[in-house]
């Protein structure tokens, strides 16, 4: 396999292109959560009125279940999913705009260079997604579905082509 290197000298573009050094690969795209297997904990917090916890860390169990990911705590690495919601009330009480937004990130032990041995806990991987409505009823299964394609991002953050279809959770 061959690739075309560029070099710009005063002005002038030149293309050269180079054999690949034998047995090497093109570079793929970056896969950051490949080789995760396991997390020790999921830490599910959920605002009030918007999705019940328990349903929440449920519903992240089951889809990591179903991709091959356990609950371990042994496991050093915390995933972390957040329901959040944003209101607007009117006058007399009844909410006229929600914005929910769901969070998720993991959480892990790092090191840095400078500090060699040591390391401390931080976000390595984070998404969000948000949802927003007008009226007084909260959309609980507009939240669920964001809670999933959120989840869906971390699956295929790490690697997993294919999986089953995102299953509906029952609501309180």
């Amino acid at each position: 396999m061959k690739t075309l290197a560029m070099l710009a000298v005063a002005g002038i573009t030149v293309g050269v292109v180079v054999p690949l050094a034998a047995g090497a690969e093109p570079q793929k795209a970056s896969v950051p959560l490949r080789g995760l297997v396991a997390v020790g904990s999921i830490v599910a917090t959920a605002a009030e009125d918007t999705m019940d916890e328990a349903v929440l860390r449920t519903t992240v169990e089951r889809r990591f279940a179903r991709a091959g990911i356990t609950i371990d705590a042994a496991a050093p690495v915390d995933l972390i999913v957040d329901v959040s919601a944003e209101r607007d009330r009117s006058e007399d009480g009844h909410c006229t705009f929600e914005k929910f937004v769901v969070y998720l990130a993991l959480r892990e032990p790092v090191s840095i260079d400078r500090a060699p041995g040591e390391t401390f806990p931080a976000i390595t991987w984070h998404r969000q997604g948000s949802v927003s409505h007008f009226g007084s009823r909260t959309p609980k299964l507009t939240i669920l579905d964001l809670v999933q394609q959120q989840i869906s991002t971390f699956l295929r953050a790490r690697g997993v082509e294919q999986q089953a279809p995102a299953e509906k959770a029952d609501h309180p």
